[in-house]
């Protein structure tokens, strides 16, 4: 399959080295809200120039990223972020040699995404149920011999076009980017199938029935069980989310400040908004 040829660029993604609004990067991430992605300040290293944990939820607003931002993160910008997972109906499948990024192209629907130094990232909408996570290193996704893919599944970051590479190279749009992000391809079974994250079983022990009468102690007992969570920035969000949906499904009855309590209990430093975003992300998905 040859590859899918760039459309005229829409009016929204700058050429480079424009600077409509002093800053072509903030005009690349005002192009994107337009599509429905939820864009965030890259710096050297891929590295997000923003505390960006209550974006795994919520995108940024206006405010972000015309006031907060403005002037001074984005001049120190190198790229733009874009956040990953159910919420933005955004899954990332990154192909970094050659071999995976020309199976990706023959047998996934490549309709866009970025072209990097050996592979690609191509973009997908997130399937309606279940919600897929972040695979990479050992667990990356493997669905033919020789190919592998990373997944920027549940609060991921992908990059945008017209980013800076550390070695200085632009990643380059590839494909259609006119479409919103809701009407892209949905992500194949193929990867759906390795890299869907589902809810940690139900702990005998803490079950409802043993301890329904005491929902604190039930999630007490999951949190003993699964172990200590993660600090910020090493898994976290997965972590406190998927204790979340435990929760709504075995034990109902525990109360929104509940949780944050038993949460805060275990890592102090966790801010009581964050906490909350996750218990209602994970709303009826138990």
């Amino acid at each position: 399959m040859t590859e899918p040829v760039l459309n005229t660029l829409p009016e929204w993604m700058p050429p480079r080295g424009s600077c409509h609004r002093g800053c072509p990067l903030l005009d690349l991430a005002t192009g994107l809200v337009g599509l429905g992605y939820a864009p965030v300040p890259l710096g050297e290293g891929k590295r997000p120039l923003v505390k960006w944990g209550a974006y795994h939820v919520n995108p940024p607003g206006w405010r972000e990223l015309y006031n907060d931002w403005w002037p001074g993160v984005w001049r120190d910008a190198a790229g733009v972020g874009l956040v990953t997972g159910r919420p933005h109906s955004l899954v990332v499948v990154d192909a970094d040699d050659a071999a995976s990024w020309a199976w990706a192209l023959t047998n996934l629907p490549a309709v866009r995404g970025v072209k990097t130094r050996r592979g690609g990232h191509l973009h997908f909408a997130h399937p309606p149920h279940g919600i897929i996570g972040n695979r990479s290193g050992e667990r990356a996704v493997a669905p033919a011999p020789s190919v592998r893919f990373d997944v920027k599944g549940l609060a991921g970051l992908g990059v945008a076009p017209y980013s800076r590479h550390p070695s200085g190279i632009p990643y380059e749009p590839f494909g259609d980017w006119t479409r919103r992000v809701s009407d892209l391809p949905v992500l194949p079974a193929v990867i759906c199938a390795a890299a869907e994250d589902r809810p940690p079983a139900p702990v005998p022990h803490a079950a409802p029935r043993r301890v329904g009468s005491d929902p604190e102690r039930a999630l007490a007992c999951y949190l003993a069980k699964a172990g200590s969570l993660p600090p910020e920035g090493a898994g976290s969000d997965e972590a406190v989310f998927r204790t979340a949906v435990w929760c709504k499904a075995n034990v109902p009855s525990l109360t929104e400040q509940a949780f944050v309590a038993a949460i805060r209990r275990e890592q102090p430093e966790f801010a009581e908004a964050w906490i909350r975003s996750k218990w209602r992300s994970a709303r009826g998905r138990g």
